[in-house]
Order: structure tokens, then sequence, then C-alpha cells
């Protein structure tokens, strides 16, 4: 059985348990949040908890980020990541203001084709969003007999700590996903240029919800829900649980090696991980079954 670290029972009702990271708890004035799920049914629970823990973890970052503020300098001019930052935010209040606009973007390649890429890349890898919008197209890998995603710090893009630092295997719906923005997408140096901006996760968030609007009435599938939906996967199939942690991007450098020893290894590794996540046959000549089939 799945374990939920953030759920647990009082009485007969389910209830999210957050412990409130150290750094956080003078600002929130509290060691942990707690919140009922409204449900005596663990698995009605556990759907309630992934949008919650989702919001819970935004309350973390945007407290962090109210911190963080008062310590920044006084600007004395603009530099071109933050004009570029301004530009986005722009952006951002434009597909705010107009749906066809949101819908079919400024320019480029189509609207719904990015969306499509957006949305099965971050569903079938374990990726967060940001992570998938800063892909530059040397940073996907489609040959060899383990094709995978490099997700890695570069002048266009932070990571979110050192543990983000990761090779994401792709294998099935993922890997056709990554083929067709590497042979079907424009000439340019991000696999997602449309979001490859500072504001770009957020752009990128705000138009994939639109999207999914469109294709799905259930309102459990959401953007922030894509994520959970592999480590729940790798729950479901029993993957061991350091190579869900290392698909996630939750495994440091130092636990990496002593547990793979070479990169080469640990995508070999995750890539049969992902298979079992995703009911691939694993067997020469077997079916592939891709992660929408059940």
């Amino acid at each position: 059985m799945a374990i939920y670290p953030w759920m647990t029972l009082r009485g007969r009702t389910y209830y999210l348990r957050a412990p409130v990271p150290a750094d956080l708890r003078e600002s929130l004035g509290k060691a942990e949040i707690w919140k009922s799920l409204h449900t005596q049914d663990r698995r009605t629970a556990i759907n309630r908890l992934r949008q919650e823990s989702a919001e819970i973890t935004d309350l973390f970052e945007a407290a962090r980020r109210r911190q963080a503020k008062p310590l920044e300098p006084p600007l004395e001019e603009l530099s071109e990541v933050q004009l570029k930052t301004i530009h986005d935010a722009y952006f951002v209040h434009l597909l705010e203001e107009d749906d066809e606009t949101r819908e079919g973007g400024f320019e480029g390649r189509d609207f719904d084709q990015d969306a499509e890429w957006l949305e099965t890349l971050d569903a079938d890898t374990g990726c967060r969003l940001a992570e998938i919008t800063g892909l530059r197209v040397s940073d996907i890998v489609i040959d060899g007999d383990t094709p995978y995603i490099k997700i890695a710090t570069h002048k266009g893009r932070q990571l979110k700590n050192a543990s983000s630092k990761r090779d994401v295997p792709l294998v099935g719906d993922a890997l056709v996903a990554a083929r067709e923005v590497v042979t079907g997408g424009d000439t340019n140096l991000f696999a997602f240029p449309r979001y490859s901006g500072p504001g770009g996760p957020n752009t990128a968030s705000q138009s994939l919800m639109k999207w999914l609007r469109k294709v799905s009435t259930d309102p459990l599938h959401a953007v922030h829900s894509l994520r959970h939906n592999m480590a729940d996967r790798c729950d479901l199939a029993g993957v061991h649980p350091t190579d869900k942690a290392a698909i996630l991007g939750h495994l440091n450098a130092g636990a990496s090696e002593k547990h793979y020893g070479s990169e080469a290894v640990k995508r070999v590794r995750l890539k049969r991980a992902m298979e079992m996540a995703f009911g691939i046959d694993q067997t020469p000549g077997g079916e592939v079954r891709s992660g929408g089939e059940e």
C-alpha cells in the first residue's frame, strides 16, 4: 500500500497534516498545518490530498518569496533578465484578458500542439512544469537504447535545488512526444520557445489549464496534479523508493552515486522503473502499452 506522509487519520476522518519547513515557521506562525479532507474513504482522501498538498506547497513557496523580497537591493537600472521578466508578466496579463490570444498564442507553432506535448511530457516524466518549459532541444536525447531528457541549470533556467539536476528516461507516450518536439518543432534553441523566459512556467501553467479544460471536464485533472500522477504510478507499480525519488528529482548527488554508480547505469535502471510504472512489457518483443491505457 502506498504511503502518503501528509495524510493521517483522526478518529475515522482523514486529514492533511503538513509540517511547516523550519525557515517558514516564524513567518507562518505554526509548526504544522492541519486540514480536514472531509471523508472516511481512503481513495477519496488521496484524491483530495493531491489538490490540497499542491495548495500547501504553493503557500510555502509564496512565503519564501515574501521573506526573500526585503533582502533584494533597490534597483538602479533594469537588467536584460529583469526586462524579460516584465515582458513575460505582461504576456501573462494579455493571456488572462483575452481567451482567443491565450488559446492561439502570439506566434510560432500551433498552441494545441505545444499544450499536448507539454501535458504528455509533464505527466509521463514526473518533471516539474518549469523543468519542461526550460528544456533546450539539445537536452532531449532520443537516440540510443535509453532516450532521456536532461534537466540541468543553464543561462535561461535555474533549478529548484541541487537534487533536481538529473536525467529522466523517456518511455511510452513521453518518448513519442519528445521525438515530435525534436523532429517537428521550430528551429530554435529551446524546445518550447513560447515559454522559455523567466515567466514562461506561469504562462504555460495558465495556458495548459485552459487547454485541459477543453479536453477534460474532470476537476481533479489539473496542471499541478500531473506530477503527482507519476508519483502515484510508481507507488502502485511497486517501484523502489530510491528509483522513484531519482525520477522526481528528490535524490541528492551523493545518494545517487552510491546507489547507481554511473549515470549510464542510473538511466537504464530508471528506464526499467518507468516502464514498470506505465505497465510497459520489458521482455524483448513484448507488447508496448502506453501510460494512458488501462
